[in-house]
């Protein structure tokens, strides 16, 4: 009897440690194909109906990351945007982006002025909202979970 609950014992041990080897490689795989630095929203916008996102993303891979999708939890729409000022009238546009595309080992920079993520819609109050969880979506189908704090 003793042996047989030891047997047990080591079966459900062997199990538990599988089960974190296996849940660790799975997703350090995505963590290291995309660098997620400095990721922030500011203040918000339009009463609440806004906000606007900035991070650094960083390819590490050697193939290039098309990412053509960002949602983000509690919120009706999120899309890339850039703004950029016209050449023939010299007035500030924002333009929506369709997808972005990562050079391999390179970096793409959202910040003021330039690309940005326009976060919209949300479905309740935002006067306590601290973080902004997103999923990035790439054109092959893997998702990288992005968290924007509100500063």
């Amino acid at each position: 009897m003793n042996m047989k609950l030891r047997i047990r014992k080591n079966h459900f041990l062997f199990f538990i440690i599988s089960s974190f080897f296996i849940y660790s490689c799975s997703s350090s795989k995505n963590n290291s194909d995309l660098l997620i630095i400095d990721a922030h929203a500011d203040t918000l916008l339009l009463e609440g109906s806004t906000i606007v996102a900035y991070v650094v993303l960083k390819n590490l891979t050697n193939e290039a990351l098309v990412i053509n999708k960002i949602s983000c939890d509690g919120f009706l729409n999120a899309f890339f945007h850039e703004t950029k000022i016209d050449d023939l009238s010299g007035m500030t546009v924002m333009s929506k982006l369709e997808s972005l595309t990562l050079n391999p080992k390179s970096k793409l920079e959202f910040k003021p002025g330039g690309k940005h993520i326009m976060i919209m819609g949300p479905g309740s109050s935002n006067d306590l909202l601290k973080e902004i969880k997103c999923d990035l979506e790439t054109d092959n189908g893997v998702s990288y979970p992005i968290s924007f704090p509100i500063r």
